[in-house]
This record gives C-alpha cells, sequence and structure tokens, in this order.
C-alpha cells in the first residue's frame, strides 16, 4: 500500500484550498486573506522568537560566569565584548532565555541589596514554567521581606507555594509565607499556613518545626 509523505499531503492541502478560494472568491477574499496573513504571522513570529532565544542563549552563556563568581555588578551591565544580564533581559525579554536572564538580573540586584530594582526584575518574569513563575513570585517576596513589608510578603510567598508545584520547594515557600505572616502578626494566617504545611508535606525539612509553631501561634 502506498504512503502518503508529508509533503505530499500538504501539496494536496494545498491545491484543495486554491480550488475552493477560486470557486468562491468574493466571499472569502477578506476573511481568507485576514486568515493566512494571521498564520503567515504567527510562522514568521514563532521562528523569530527560536532565533531570538538562541541568541540571547549564547549571550547568557557568556555573562554568567561573572554572576557565579559573585561580580553581581559586571553581570547586569557588562561590557563592550560581553553583553550584561539588562541587556539581555531587555532585548530578549518573552523568550525562555530571556525570562531566565530576568531572574538572574533579579537575584544580581537582590545580592546587591537593591530590592527596588530586584522587585522590579522579579515582577516583569512572564513564563508559563511552574517553577519559573513560583521562583519569581519567591523572588518578590523576598524583596518585601527585606524592607520589612511582611504581609504582602507572605501572600507572595503563598502564591509562589501554589505556582511551584514542586515537593521539594512548595514547604520552603510556605515556611516562608508562615513566618512573615507571624512577622506582619496575622497570626491566624500564619496559622493555616502552617497546618497546611505539616498536612501536605509532612516529611519535608521545613516541615520540622511545625509542630512547636502551631503550639506557639495557638496560645
Amino acid at each position: 500500500m502506498a504512503t502518503t509523505t508529508k509533503s505530499d499531503f500538504f501539496t494536496e492541502f494545498f491545491f484543495q484550498v486554491t480550488d475552493f478560494f477560486e470557486k468562491n472568491r468574493t466571499a472569502v477574499l477578506s476573511v481568507l486573506g485576514a486568515i493566512l496573513l494571521a498564520i503567515v504571522g504567527a510562522f514568521f513570529w514563532n521562528r523569530e522568537q527560536a532565533s531570538k532565544n538562541q541568541e540571547a542563549t549564547t549571550k547568557l552563556e557568556g555573562i554568567i560566569k561573572r554572576y557565579e563568581a559573585g561580580n553581581y555588578s559586571g553581570a547586569i551591565e557588562g561590557d563592550s565584548t560581553t553583553t550584561g544580564l539588562k541587556d539581555i533581559a531587555k532585548t530578549y525579554s518573552g523568550t525562555p532565555s530571556g525570562e531566565q536572564a530576568k531572574l538572574y538580573l533579579a537575584n544580581a540586584y537582590f545580592q546587591l541589596r537593591n530590592y527596588d530594582e530586584a522587585q522590579k526584575a522579579f515582577e516583569s518574569v512572564s513564563s508559563s514554567s511552574p517553577l519559573v513563575k513560583g521562583s519569581a513570585l519567591a523572588g518578590e517576596a523576598a524583596c518585601y521581606e527585606q524592607k520589612k513589608e511582611y504581609k504582602k510578603a507572605a501572600q507572595l510567598f503563598r502564591r509562589a507555594a501554589d505556582a511551584v508545584r514542586n515537593d521539594a520547594i512548595a514547604p520552603i515557600y510556605l515556611d516562608n509565607a508562615g513566618r512573615n505572616f507571624e512577622l506582619a502578626g496575622e497570626k491566624s494566617d500564619a496559622l493555616a499556613i502552617y497546618e497546611k504545611l505539616k498536612k501536605d508535606y509532612p516529611q519535608a525539612a521545613a516541615t520540622r518545626n511545625a509542630e512547636q509553631i502551631i503550639a506557639r501561634l495557638k496560645k
């Protein structure tokens, strides 16, 4: 039995569409034109995004050694030969590596205790990855904690735990949420967090002190 290749299928499909278009030219002209423009636009956008992501990955690999060496200012700004995290994050925003660069940028600002800029960078991260979303929310929460805005920090840590969908990381974020709720004087919210931590992640290292904290909060 003869097989139909992908090339044959698209050739046949092309002629079917062409025949339909010729028979119904007036009726479908505006609609089909809009659809075809959207399809062509999406194709070139996806191809451009893939190319941009590869460029971002290459540039990120070039600067990350400075970040890992603790040269955070150098990693942020780069120099005449190496693109810095700030430029990578701006130029390649929307690509996976561009969003990763935003996380590194935010962490670099955080290490320099520039919490306002770190917060802005964390807030700018946009990704469908649960780990990336959770990391960005937790980073933003950490900035609020450093600025002693404990309730906002707690709420963001709680959102990070919900977003990350990871049994190793979620308990850490919940523990941070509980601590910040307590620091904010929100004992009932803190209690709810630690009870959730104890129930959902009984084996996690972050749960070790949950019993004692729950007992203290109930007093």
